[in-house]
């Protein structure tokens, strides 16, 4: 069970996105989370904020495999588990892909519309197990702002909204990962960097030279 309120299991959509599975094992034990029978792997993650900026998730441990069926309770042991460490990394991002306000209209949720807004930076270890993401967000007042520049078609507005933007992650061992970043419009990218302990790794994206 689960009692820290900042910890949660994450699931993978068939899209490739991360999503949580309710707020936390321990919230609310009365709720029913309506997700496809299917083999999952779970994450437990610790969830980090950065106000105004990003946020991120950084695994704790995993569970993989696990069958989900109707009628069915399934066992979800977190064979896996993950030290924390100091090391982490950060950067700026920039040159990101500007949906159309069509696009983003049609994207239906502030969810849908953050998915094609917001890149994520995933990290891996050398084992390729999942160990995080840091989610670039846009927030507050800024991202009212952006609603009401679609529902007016204020395409200038809606442009500004996709400015540089920094993004953080800590709390990693230090040793190889491999940096993977995911964004609307473009290709996927990866590359490996080498994290020391007590120290944040610099990495600045930019999408036309990365």
């Amino acid at each position: 069970m689960i009692a820290d309120e900042s910890l949660a299991t994450l699931y993978r959509t068939e899209a490739g996105y991360w999503e949580p599975w309710g707020k936390t094992m321990a919230s609310d034990a009365s709720t029913a989370y309506r997700i496809p029978s299917a083999a999952y792997d779970f994450y437990w993650i610790e969830f980090m904020e950065h106000p105004y900026t990003n946020a991120a998730v950084r695994v704790l441990g995993a569970s993989g495999g696990v069958t989900l069926a109707p009628r069915t309770v399934s066992d979800l042991t977190f064979a896996r588990r993950y030290e924390r460490g100091t090391a982490g990394i950060k950067g700026t991002i920039r040159g990101m892909k500007v949906p159309g306000t069509d696009e983003l209209r049609k994207a239906g949720s502030v969810a849908g519309i953050h998915v094609l807004i917001a890149p994520r930076i995933n990290i891996y270890d050398v084992r390729g197990d999942y160990r995080g993401t840091a989610f670039v967000r846009v927030a507050g007042e800024e991202f009212t702002g952006l609603v009401d520049a679609l529902e007016r078609g204020d395409d200038a507005a809606v442009k500004a909204a996709f400015r540089p933007r920094e993004y953080a992650i800590q709390g990693f061992p230090p040793g190889r990962y491999r940096v993977q970043i995911v964004a609307y419009g473009s290709p996927l990218r990866e590359r490996e960097v080498l994290l020391t302990e007590g120290r944040t790794l610099r990495l600045d994206i930019d999408f036309d030279r990365f």
